[in-house]
Order: structure tokens, then C-alpha cells, then sequence
């Protein structure tokens, strides 16, 4: 039997579902990433890292859906940890001029911080992170070295698997998400459940989740991906 201590980047897995599992969101993670145990294994903790979009003009639609879905994953036992958006300068691909845009921050530290703990009060086996973000490298290789007794595991989401991760966790497995992983780990539309004083509440997928409601997006036209894509080769 083995103690599993997962951490979930949450961007990260939700990035991966766009565009052609977004009627997929509402994703029973928790769930998913106990597939991979075996039975007699125990979860003792599962983190998920995230934070709210800071949208300009404010979009209270969004950020309520954000929420419907941590009160989901809070309702599963899943821990949720809040990080920070940061101003940054862009540079656009099409007609290269300059605007200002957001940048997630903190999720790679807290990450890299919880998996020390975990394996300094020895609290779980095996460290499993949930991310193919290729800036938690130098975290496992360090994880590994400083406490060699402890197992990893990796857990790339949809098409986005990381050779710098995977050669971090070497000898420890990865494992690439594939559709039907995703698709067998939804939520039921209701959830039934109780709030922190003990009354009843219901937890409803977001409609705009939903198949029905979801509008194809528009892909621009082709002449305009023409442009953009010389741009991009000749500036490189």
C-alpha cells in the first residue's frame, strides 16, 4: 500500500481541454488520477492550484463558473490553492504592436513547495503532479536527489507531455492523458452535498459547459493565418 499526494496545476489541465474537449470541463480530477492507483493504495491529500482571470471588462460569468467548479472539486475532498495573475507586455503576432496581458504566477512555487513538504514530514510515498509544465523540472530533480526514498509520478494532460518532466522523473512513470480519460471522468450534471454548516446544496454544471450551448469559434481566415505565419518565420 502506498500514500499518494497529488498536485494538480490547474491552468494547466484546463488549457489542455480547449478547443475540442470544452464540453469536458466539468472533470472529475480527482477521480481520474486515482485510475492510476492501485486498489489498496490511499490518497492523502490532493491539491489543485489555480487562480481568477483578472478579465477586462470584468466577466462575473467566468469567475462564477471558476467557482462552481472548485466547489465541485471542494465537495470531492480537493484542496484548492489560489495564486495570482501579473501584469505583463505582449507583443502581437499579426500586427506586432504592443498590449498589456496577464501572466499567472506562484502555481510552479507552490507546487514545488507543497512536494518538499510532503516528502520532509513524510506524509506521502509517492509524489504525483499533475502538469506539463516543463518549469517544474528543476522541482522534481531536486524532490528526487533530496529524498530518494520518496516515489514521483507525472501526469502530462492532453497533448501536453514534456521531455524536460519526463527526464526529471526518470526512473519514475509518466503517464500522458489521452481523450478517453477525460471523457470517462465527468462529474453527473447535479451534485448533491452539504455546505460548511451542514445545509444541503446543489452543484450544477455550467450551462455554457454543456454541448448544447458551447458556439463553434470562428478560425480566421486563411489568408490571415498566411500572414501571421510568415511574420512569425520571418522574425524568428
Amino acid at each position: 500500500m502506498a500514500r499518494y499526494s497529488i498536485l494538480i496545476d490547474g491552468f494547466n489541465v484546463y488549457h489542455s481541454l480547449q478547443p475540442d474537449l470544452q464540453t469536458y470541463k466539468w472533470l472529475d480530477i480527482g477521480r481520474l488520477c486515482k485510475s492510476f492507483m492501485r486498489a489498496n493504495d490511499t490518497v492523502v491529500d490532493i491539491f489543485y492550484y489555480t487562480a481568477f482571470y483578472p478579465s477586462h471588462p470584468p466577466n462575473p460569468e467566468k469567475r462564477k463558473r471558476h467557482k462552481t467548479y472548485l466547489s465541485a472539486l471542494k465537495h470531492t475532498g480537493i484542496v484548492p490553492v489560489l495564486s495570482t495573475f501579473k501584469r505583463k507586455e505582449r507583443k502581437c503576432k499579426e500586427c506586432w504592436s504592443h498590449y498589456t496581458g496577464y501572466e499567472e504566477k506562484e502555481t510552479d512555487v507552490n507546487i514545488a513547495m507543497e512536494m518538499f513538504i510532503q516528502a520532509f514530514h513524510d506524509k506521502a510515498d509517492v509524489l504525483c503532479v499533475v502538469s506539463g509544465d516543463s518549469d517544474l523540472a528543476p522541482a522534481l530533480t531536486a524532490v528526487k536527489k533530496t529524498f530518494p526514498e520518496k516515489r514521483l509520478m507525472v501526469i502530462f494532460p492532453p497533448r501536453r507531455a514534456s521531455r524536460k518532466l519526463r527526464k526529471a522523473a526518470c526512473p519514475h512513470p509518466c503517464i500522458s492523458l489521452k481523450r478517453e480519460h477525460i471523457i470517462a471522468n465527468q462529474f453527473p450534471d447535479t451534485i448533491k452535498g452539504t455546505d460548511a454548516k451542514g445545509r444541503e446544496i446543489t452543484i450544477c454544471k455550467p450551462i455554457e459547459w454543456k454541448a448544447e450551448t458551447l458556439k463553434p469559434k470562428r478560425r480566421p481566415p486563411f489568408l490571415r493565418r498566411l500572414r501571421v505565419a510568415i511574420r512569425v518565420l520571418f522574425t524568428r
